[in-house]
């Protein structure tokens, strides 16, 4: 879509709100902007300049006399971010000195300490000529752009003959939403914006500042940069094929009716491809990406599915493209580098003669079909043994043209490139498999990761048995056997992913499910154990009313994000799915106390593993139901709670509008469409006190 003016989106918006009830609040929006009678312009603040003396700092590496750089024990909360190296060495005169700054995936995530890109540079380079380079890590977890630039003014404290940048996947998922969060002026323009031009008009307004801000602040620095050291950029690639949207709903809050027929399309599509009707779901499929005009992944995901059925792969893979670039209007998102920051960086380096390894376009030549997945990614952005190989090897033969240095062949290189140890490999897809989990990845994936764990390294098993019962246990982690056996064991990327993993606890359904799919007695004997612990901790018996939400029961990090800082559970799809776990043959009652907007005569349906059970009208008044559950539809370990709310949500006006108010207030905007609001929602054994209950309640 065309460029919105911000700024007469945020004079009309504000004029508005000054002529009406709202007045109060418009007068506030002025006054956070700064604006008086002698002042009405609204200037960007400037980049800040950079520093002209050294660091005395480089990351957590502190100057000594002596040139070199130990690791400052003051920072030593944060060492587990950074390379595993005590002592930064002076530089030695016979060497080129190489500096690699980069986030999580230039740290080799999931792989690291054991197997890193920049161990594999090193490597690359001493095939291509040997004793002429060294390489310094200063790659480190959840790097942020101002970070970035200052470890780039560090490398030339450590004498750097070529600084290598690999990074941009936290600039717009982390970086830029913060930027405008924290300036007055920009979050009140995206507020207009959005109020007047809506998700669509915010989506494109968040990625051309975004591409302007990094535009600026990269063509500033790097050629002052450039006078002391060469630099390099290494654009980070993407799992188009294999990743799918982790962060839970989909479609944001859209005009009239058009959730309600995007919904039902969806439904359709998907239904009309799994019967392999290709034609009729891509004609679906365009008519929701014609409703969501590109701010759902869905409908894109769906049309690229079509489109590598039909063979035409080009096609799929811009789609797909497109598809991880749909919620850049969220503020907050997985790490990827969007199109607006690929297009920034290639800009950039071109004006500054900046030399560029462009890893999205060498995986689309290595990648069968041209469209990267599972071989070179074990998650979305943190790649494989594989593609850290590929990615490190096309930086060798960059900085080596530099030097003048002739370059074999790449096959010839990578031959001589030592590959990770069977429990390095195993352990780096068993912590992609756990994470995969995590983020709500499709069932597929996970096996695929989990298989390729275990061929590898077979003990991985167990660690994983242990995994799973660890999450059922209601007792802190730190009491738990499980724990210290896993901190006991010698496989640092698995310690490290399980420890992520684990400080906030989940049920495990689906992957509980795929490890019992696998055979062998270790997987059976582990899922009966761990069905066993779920059941005495976390399941409905008599004296243990279970609160299903609590944290624990959302399953993934996505599940957990449909809660609000409401304080009550917000439904942003048709259905809400809730795990229940039974450990009792007494009847079970459920407490369900929820409000939504007047949807007419339309019931909301409550079901149990498929099985409607009960129906009621519920109104815009929180009310309490008491609706006894079938003992008959509980029959499986963990039993599938569903609500299905009718399928109109609150109006979009009114959803935009707050989240505009809560964007000029520097809040985190509620912009998906709204069904349904639950206040609780718990299980107990009939007959049971169910806690205090409100006036308005009833029984089903």
């Amino acid at each position: 879509m065309s460029e919105a003016d911000p700024l007469k989106a945020l004079c009309r918006s504000l004029a508005s709100r000054l002529m009406s009830a709202r007045g109060g609040h418009a007068v506030e929006v002025w006054e956070a902007l700064g604006l008086g009678a002698s002042q009405c312009r609204l200037d960007t603040p400037g980049a800040p300049a950079m520093p002209e003396e050294g660091p005395q700092h480089v990351g957590i590496w502190k100057a000594e006399p002596d040139g070199s750089w130990p690791r400052d024990i003051a920072l030593g909360d944060t060492f587990h971010l950074w390379a595993n190296v005590d002592r930064i060495p002076a530089k030695p005169a016979s060497l080129k000195r190489i500096v690699l700054v980069g986030e999580s995936t230039a740290r080799g995530w999931f792989y690291d300490p054991a197997y890193t890109p920049a161990g594999v540079l090193k490597s690359c380079l001493d095939k291509i000529a040997a004793e002429c380079f060294e390489v310094i890590d200063l790659a480190r977890t959840s790097l942020s752009f101002e970070e970035m630039m200052s470890l780039g003014r560090g490398a030339q404290a450590l004498d750097a003959d070529v600084v290598v940048f690999f990074a941009g996947n936290n600039w717009f998922a982390w970086d830029y939403p913060n930027i405008v969060r924290n300036d007055a002026k920009r979050r009140c323009e995206a507020a207009a914006v959005l109020r007047e031009y809506g998700v669509p008009g915010l989506k494109a307004h968040l990625e051309q500042g975004a591409n302007r801000y990094f535009t600026s602040r990269l063509s500033e620095y790097f050629p002052k940069l450039s006078k002391r050291s060469a630099v390099m950029f290494v654009i980070p690639a993407y799992n188009l094929l294999d990743w799918h949207w982790e962060m839970g709903p989909d479609i944001p809050s859209l005009p009239e009716n058009d959730v309600a027929r995007w919904v039902q399309l969806s439904g359709r599509g998907a239904s009309a491809f799994e019967e392999g009707n290709y034609g009729e779901a891509e004609a679906l499929a365009g008519e929701m990406h014609g409703l969501d005009k590109g701010t759902a992944v869905s409908s894109l995901e769906l049309l690229a599915r079509c489109k590598l059925k039909q063979g035409l792969r080009e096609e799929a893979c811009e789609l797909l493209t497109q598809a991880r670039d749909a919620h850049s209007y969220l503020s907050w998102q997985t790490p990827k580098t969007h199109r607006c920051i690929e297009q920034a960086i290639r800009s950039v380096c071109q004006q500054a003669d900046v030399s560029l390894v462009d890893l999205p376009a060498e995986f689309s030549k290595h990648a069968e079909g041209g469209i990267p997945g599972r071989r070179y990614f074990l998650d979305h952005c943190h790649m494989t043994a594989e593609g850290i190989r590929i990615a490190m090897a096309a930086v060798s033969e960059t900085i080596a043209g530099q030097f003048g240095i002739s370059v074999p062949p790449r096959e010839q290189v990578l031959s001589q490139v030592p590959q990770p140890g069977p429990d390095v490999q195993g352990a780096a897809h068993l912590a992609a498999c756990m994470h995969s989990a995590q983020l709500g990845q499709p069932s597929e994936i996970i096996a695929y990761h989990l298989k390729t764990a275990v061929t590898a390294y077979p003990p991985l098993a167990r660690a994983l048995a242990d995994y799973l019962e660890l999450h059922a246990w209601v007792a802190p982690n730190w009491m738990c056997n499980n724990f210290e056996g896993d901190r006991e064991t010698k496989l640092s990327p698995l310690r490290r992913s399980q420890r992520a993993g684990i400080q906030r606890k989940g049920i495990q359904q689906t992957l509980m499910q795929v490890f019992g799919e696998e055979p062998g007695t270790t997987y059976a004997s582990a899922i009966a154990k761990c069905g066993s612990v779920l059941r005495a901790q976390r399941g409905v018996a008599p004296g243990n009313r279970i609160d299903l939400l609590e944290g624990w029961f959302s399953g993934s990090f996505a599940d957990e994000r449909n809660k609000s800082d409401r304080q009550f559970f917000v439904a942003h799809a048709p259905v809400s799915t809730f795990p229940l776990i039974c450990a009792t043959s007494s009847g079970i009652t459920l407490c369900l106390t929820c409000r939504r907007h007047p949807s007419g005569d339309m019931p909301t349906t409550i079901l149990v593993n498929g099985e409607a059970v009960a129906e009621i009208q519920v109104t815009p008044h929180w009310r309490t139901w008491r609706i006894p559950l079938p003992s008959q539809t509980m029959n499986r370990p963990v039993n599938t709670l569903a609500i299905r709310w009718p399928d109109v949500p609150i109006p979009a006006k009114e959803v935009l509008e707050q989240a505009a108010d809560e964007m000029e207030r520097g809040q985190t905007p509620t912009i998906w469409p709204i069904f349904g609001e639950i206040h609780a929602l718990r299980a107990g054994v009939t007959g049971e006190d169910q806690g205090s209950l409100p006036q308005q309640s009833g029984n089903v």
